[in-house]
């Protein structure tokens, strides 16, 4: 049986999961399956670091990887025999790479059924609309298989349309030409393995952990708690579940709304009523925590043998506007009237007007926080964002990451899902570039794509230098002047305002600025406006020569060809 840790303190979560080592021989292994690379990272230095245990056990043959992956790895071991590691994930008929491009040829071949009609009206003639709609479908058929597999498998039926109105029976019908071309789903494999739990002695997984923890889940799907569920009656399997409140919290706000209108409405008594639809989660419990409801409502409908795991001092008076939040919401109280000191610093709110200010403050307030706690190490800080794909290569600029002299040590953590398809993440960028502003950040991001700048000879180094010379040739945004002006609007009839407004941030301009100025060779100051024929007056930068000839010639072959795209 699994064994559930609760706990309102990730630090005594990960604290009990040290101290509570089952293995006998140091050269047993243990798995602790995180969410994401940066809480395997936070736990490995929570271990060598902050660990209370004043024995010190050795620290060996700890691993600590991705749920996901560890999961469909062994998967694919019990059921089929394939070594770990060997799982080709983007290569399976029902992977969501393949599965768009399977969409894809099956709406294309099947056009013409009138169950499609709907989708046919959608995309139209548009190819870029079409493959769109073809990624979300792939995304909406992945999550079936794993959140609604009962309903994938009624689907399987002709004229099965379980769960859908009639104007979205295509969703069945779509199905089912995905399984005529490939019979086993990701789902199959899944159910197989939950009904036959056996088939875990066989794959190996018994003789290689000691241990199987799962550490601050935010979301396990109940075909996933099926299988580990068989897997714990073979290997020790313990789960650290985080709960942000000591109440019961997990009552959806809105639904207690609505019940006590129903019961108002039954005659009862309004000072009862009143008190029922004020005491509900708290908001920010019911906002920030709801993705992680359903996964403690789960474990709680299971029965599981359980142990609740003590924080820290919580009756203590809170020092700062964050710990009265935190304290706050571990008492699910909705009053608030912490009295904030004028020098608290602990929750802030920036309003920046770009990405690049966001990355640029970022870093600033790093370095604040390091001067002010002369004990606190770049460990303790981490920076998390919403659109990694933007913030990547600027948060690489700004903290400098790829030069060894960098002054704050950091590290950018990738995530699995962008390293394990970039060149699907790189297409789908191309795709999308005509329709956006055409920035120097957007062209960034496709070419610090590791295939596409291994393509055109680039390494880390090189890609910093040339985001120097792109940065210093002003170059901002828009192909050339038509694509700026059509872009903000200016229609060919507003022949004032289209004279008027200036395009030299282009990269049009800016690359004719680097070309003319290697061309030329170096000028003084008084002399660096040329008049270039038909490109008019331009303030030619001469510092092209040498390496940098050499870095901007592959980058233009990769402009070059990104426009041909």
């Amino acid at each position: 049986m699994i064994k559930v840790y609760w706990g309102d303190s990730l630090a005594a979560l990960a604290d009990k999961l040290y101290r509570k080592q089952v293995k006998k021989d140091i050269f047993q292994r243990e798995a602790v399956l995180v969410g994401s690379p940066l809480q395997a990272d936070w736990l490995r230095q929570f271990r060598l670091f902050e660990h209370s245990d004043a024995e010190r056990q050795i620290f060996a043959n700890w691993e600590f990887p991705s749920f996901y992956v560890f999961l469909n790895d062994w998967v694919e071991k019990a059921l089929h025999d394939t070594p770990i590691g060997e799982r080709r994930a983007s290569e399976h008929p029902y992977s969501k790479e393949l599965l768009l491009w399977r969409i894809w040829r099956i709406l294309k071949k099947e056009e013409s059924r009138a169950e499609f009609a709907s989708l046919r009206d959608y995309y139209a003639d548009s190819e870029l609309r079409l493959l769109e709609l073809c990624g979300s479908l792939a995304q909406l058929y992945d999550d079936y298989q794993i959140l609604r597999p009962g309903l994938i498998q009624a689907w399987k039926q002709s004229g099965n349309f379980e769960g859908l109105p009639a104007d979205l029976h295509w969703q069945a019908v779509l199905w089912r030409s995905l399984l005529a071309e490939s019979q086993q789903s990701y789902t199959d494999r899944l159910m197989q393995l939950a009904k036959q739990p056996y088939l875990w002695e066989k794959s190996g997984i018994v003789e290689s952990y000691a241990r199987i923890s799962l550490f601050n889940l935010n979301h396990i799907a109940p075909i996933y708690m099926k299988i580990f569920q068989g897997l714990a009656e073979y290997v020790p399997v313990e789960l650290y579940a985080f709960g942000p409140c000591h109440e019961y919290w997990l009552e959806d706000s809105k639904k207690l709304a609505k019940e006590a209108k129903l019961q108002e409405q039954e005659d009862r008594d309004p000072e009862q009523l009143s008190a029922l639809s004020l005491d509900i989660s708290h908001p920010l419990l019911g906002s920030l925590g709801g993705a992680l409801q359903p996964l403690l409502c789960q474990l709680l409908d299971l029965n599981l043998q359980e142990e609740l795991v003590p924080g820290g001092n919580t009756d203590s008076e809170p020092q700062s506007l964050l710990q009265a939040l935190q304290k706050n919401l571990r008492e699910r109280d909705c009053q608030f009237d912490y009295q904030r000191q004028e020098n608290d610093r602990s929750i802030q709110i920036h309003n920046c007007y770009t990405l690049q200010r966001q990355c640029e403050l970022a870093k600033d307030l790093a370095w604040r926080w390091l001067d002010e706690n002369p004990d606190g190490q770049p460990r303790d800080i981490q920076i998390l964002v919403a659109e990694y794909d933007k913030c990547a290569p600027l948060l690489q600029a700004v903290f400098n990451l790829d030069s060894h002299a960098r002054p704050l040590p950091a590290v950018l953590q990738k995530r699995p899902a962008l390293s394990a398809g970039a060149i699907s993440a790189a297409f789908l960028k191309i795709i999308a570039l005509p329709q956006s502003r055409f920035t120097a950040a957007e062209v960034f991001s496709i070419l610090s794509v590791e295939p596409v700048a291994a393509n055109y000879g680039l390494g880390a180094e090189e890609l910093e230098k040339l985001r120097q010379i792109i940065e210093e040739a002003n170059i901002r945004w828009g192909r050339d002047r038509e694509h700026l002006l059509d872009t903000l609007g200016l229609g060919k009839d507003n022949l004032l305002d289209r004279a008027l407004f200036p395009d030299q941030m282009t990269w049009q301009r800016g690359l004719d600025r680097l070309m003319l100025g290697y061309c030329r060779g170096r000028f003084d100051e008084k002399n660096s406006m040329f008049s270039a024929a038909g490109l008019g007056q331009i303030l030619v930068n001469d510092k092209i020569e040498g390496e940098s000839l050499v870095l901007l010639e592959s980058f233009c072959r990769f402009y070059d060809d990104l426009l041909l795209s």
